[in-house]
C-alpha cells in the first residue's frame, strides 16, 4: 500500500484482450472491408518516408495482414533499411510477406511489437 491506496489486482491478459478487441473493431471501421486499399497503402506509405527513402514508420495504420502483402511488393521501397510496422495486426502471413518480399531485402530493423504473429510469423523473420 503506497499513499493509503490498495494496489490494483489487474488481470494483464485480459486487460490487453479487450484492449485489443476495441482495436480489431476500430481497424474494422476505419477503412471499408477492415483493410486499406493498395492505393492508400502506397500513398500513406510514400508520406511516411523519411531519411531519404530508407526509413518507413507506419506504426498503428491498420495495415493488417492485406497491407503488409501490398508493401511488401512496392518498389519504391527497395532502398528501405529501417520498417517500423507496430501496432498493425499483420499476423503470421504478414510476417511472412514482410519475410519473402523481393523488395524488402535491405532492411536492417524491423519493429514489429504488437502485431499477434505468434510463433508461426516469427519462424519467417
Amino acid at each position: 500500500m503506497r499513499n493509503g491506496r490498495q494496489p490494483v489486482d489487474v488481470n494483464e491478459n485480459q486487460l490487453f484482450g479487450k484492449a485489443r478487441e476495441h482495436w480489431m473493431d476500430y481497424s474494422a471501421n476505419k477503412f471499408n472491408k477492415g483493410h486499406m486499399s493498395e492505393q492508400e497503402v502506397a500513398a500513406f506509405a510514400r508520406e511516411s518516408l523519411s531519411d531519404g527513402g530508407k526509413k518507413l514508420d507506419m506504426t498503428s495504420t491498420f495495415l493488417r495482414e492485406y497491407g503488409t502483402k501490398d508493401l511488401a511488393t512496392f518498389d519504391f521501397l527497395k532502398d528501405l533499411t529501417v520498417l517500423e510496422l507496430g501496432s498493425n495486426l499483420i499476423g503470421a502471413k504478414g510476417a511472412k510477406y514482410i519475410a519473402t518480399s523481393k523488395t524488402l531485402t535491405n532492411l536492417a530493423t524491423l519493429n514489429l511489437f504488437y502485431n499477434d504473429i505468434g510463433n508461426e510469423g516469427a519462424k519467417y523473420i
